[in-house]
């Protein structure tokens, strides 16, 4: 009979991960970052989001990079997530000097089947900022979406306190109504975020206060059913120990 419990238990666990898949992530949930950067609400939107815009991060568990989410928000409001074709991941390690390396050391395309969209909020106050155009609007729109892609194949093993850019682009359907932006965030760590222009890196400033801008973006661990199938293991081993 205990046997015949142990294995269902493993079983209803071993059934798990799929269910977590696509998983929204909320505030408090946990990371595998030096602190989530959450979006701003009276930040800015930065795009068109066919160019490179990237943020670093410190890692605090070496570990998988298998978990992404991040906020995004169209021009005046006239785009959803559905207009999103494909968003282009790279991921580069730091350069001595500051900055991503020339050269991404990990990079995926995800299509639409690969990630699912929330509604953030619908009452923000975020301004749109085009650093390639030199260009921004105040006020210019209300709403912001979180971005998830769970459960990535072959991912990144990334290696504690060791420092990261996320670089994020994407490419919007011939239907798609208006430009998307990369959500600017509070929350600030390391060096600043930088945009891809002319082949270069270059620091990316607020247009009024000329101070730096970061990205709002969260590096998450593994599924938490992947805890789970762990506690479930430790609870039959110790079972097991005390039927022993």
């Amino acid at each position: 009979m205990i046997r015949f419990r142990t294995l269902m238990l493993a079983a209803v666990f071993a059934g798990m991960p799929f269910a977590a898949a696509h998983a929204d992530w909320d505030a408090g949930d946990s990371c595998k970052m030096h602190y989530p950067q959450l979006p701003d609400p009276n930040g800015w939107d930065v795009g068109p989001m066919q160019h490179q815009v990237a943020d670093d991060w410190t890692c605090s568990q070496t570990g998988t990079v298998s978990d992404l989410h991040f906020w995004v928000s169209f021009e005046g409001n006239g785009g959803a997530p559905a207009a999103i074709d494909n968003i282009y991941v790279k991921i580069y390690e730091s350069h001595p000097s500051g900055g991503p390396m020339s050269s991404a050391v990990w990079f995926r395309t995800f299509a639409p089947s690969d990630w699912t969209a929330r509604l953030g909020a619908d009452d923000a106050n975020q301004g749109w900022y085009d650093p390639w155009a030199d260009t921004y609007r105040t006020k210019d729109h209300s709403r912001y979406y979180q971005i998830n892609i769970t459960d990535i194949a072959d991912p990144l093993e990334q290696q504690m306190d060791q420092v990261y850019w996320l670089s994020l682009a994407f490419e919007l359907d011939d239907q798609a109504q208006a430009s998307m932006g990369w959500t600017t965030s509070l929350d600030s760590h390391g060096s600043g975020a930088v945009y891809r222009y002319g082949g270069q890196w270059h620091d990316l400033v607020d247009p009024i206060t000329q101070t730096g801008l970061n990205m709002a973006f969260v590096i998450t661990p593994e599924p938490a059913t992947l805890s789970l199938l762990g506690v479930a293991g430790l609870a039959m081993i110790r079972r097991r120990r005390t039927v022993g």
